[in-house]
C-alpha cells in the first residue's frame, strides 16, 4: 500500500480546477477534496458528517469558530474543534449544497434541504456507506465507497499516494506556518502525540532543505 504524500500547491490547484469542472458529480468531488486537504479529516468523517454539521435551515454553510467535530463523527471517538473560517473552503461547501437543490438530493418533501441526511451523497437518498466488520474482537471499518472518490480523482490528476495526503498536507502547512504541534495534535485527534511529532518529523520539504544546505 503506498504511503501518504504531501500534495504540493499547484498539484493541489489542478486537482481543484479539474475536479470542478467535471460534470459527473465534479462538484461534490470539490467538496470532498476541500475539506480532505482544508481540515484534519478522515474518510470515515466526510462519509460520517450530517447536513446539519455545516448547513442552516436557510442552506448557507456559514463561518464558525465553534464548530467541532462530534465524538460519534470523529474516527477516534474524541470530540475536537474544527473551525470553519477558510472562505474557499466554505465557497466550495456551498456549491456542493446549491448543487444538491437544484438536483433535489437530499430535499424535504416541502423542497428545503433535509438537514438530517448525510452530507455527502451518491444519489438523491443515500449517503456513502461504512462497512462493518469484527477482527479479533475488535470493530474495523471500511470506508472504501468514498475512499474510490478520491482515488480516482487522484489517478486522473497524476496525484500520488493515498487517501490521507491531505491529512499529511494539512499537517505539514500548519508546520511551515509555524503552529504548535500540540496544536495541530489537538484539532487532527489522534490519540497519540508522536503521530503527529512522527509526521513533522518526516517533513519532506524541511528534510530537501538541509540536502540542499549540504551541496
Amino acid at each position: 500500500m503506498s504511503r501518504a504524500e504531501y500534495t504540493p500547491k499547484k498539484d493541489r490547484n489542478r486537482l481543484f480546477k479539474n475536479t470542478l469542472a467535471d460534470p459527473s458529480n465534479g462538484v461534490r468531488d470539490h467538496a470532498i477534496l476541500r475539506l480532505l486537504y482544508g481540515m484534519p479529516v478522515r474518510p470515515i468523517e466526510l462519509i460520517r458528517f450530517s447536513t446539519c454539521d455545516f448547513v442552516d435551515q436557510q442552506a448557507v454553510v456559514n463561518p464558525s469558530e465553534k464548530l467541532v467535530i462530534k465524538k460519534e463523527i470523529s474516527f477516534s471517538g474524541l470530540e475536537r474543534p474544527m473551525p470553519l473560517l477558510d472562505p474557499v473552503l466554505i465557497d466550495g461547501l456551498q456549491a456542493w449544497v446549491n448543487w444538491r437543490l437544484e438536483n433535489e438530493w437530499g430535499l424535504t418533501q416541502t423542497g428545503y434541504i433535509d438537514l438530517d441526511t448525510p452530507f455527502f451523497m451518491v444519489n438523491k437518498n443515500n449517503g456513502f456507506t461504512i462497512h462493518k466488520t469484527i477482527q479479533d474482537g475488535k470493530e474495523r471499518f471500511s470506508t472504501e465507497s468514498i475512499n474510490r472518490i478520491i482515488r480516482k480523482r487522484f489517478a486522473l490528476n497524476g496525484i500520488e499516494g493515498n487517501v490521507e495526503n491531505g491529512l499529511r498536507t494539512w499537517t505539514l502547512d500548519r508546520h511551515h506556518e509555524g503552529r504548535d504541534a500540540r496544536a495541530i495534535w489537538q484539532l487532527r485527534g489522534d490519540l497519540r502525540f508522536d503521530t503527529v511529532q512522527n509526521a513533522i518529523r518526516n517533513d519532506p520539504i524541511r528534510l530537501g532543505a538541509l540536502v540542499e544546505k549540504v551541496f
